[in-house]
């Protein structure tokens, strides 16, 4: 995922990311906040409609989250 660079913070940004047992993004929550909530609606855009593996426990898909941290490039 690229996101536009005049809208990234400069210190590194943390999301959790709920992920549903059949792998779709359920919610999208910021730990810090970015400071534009332009770039906080275009990173939850893109991680909602992203698909994951989803996570499995004794054999069955389960729901899981995960820790999610998005650094500034130049």
């Amino acid at each position: 995922m690229r996101f536009g660079v005049d809208k990234v913070a400069e210190k590194p940004l943390r999301l959790r990311v709920f992920i549903s047992e059949a792998g779709g993004v359920d919610e999208v929550r910021f730990e810090d906040q970015a400071g534009a909530p332009a770039f906080e609606d275009e990173v939850r855009r893109e991680f909602l409609a992203a698909r994951f593996f989803p996570a499995v426990r004794q054999g069955r898909a389960v729901k899981s989250q995960k820790l999610v941290e998005i650094f500034p490039t130049e």
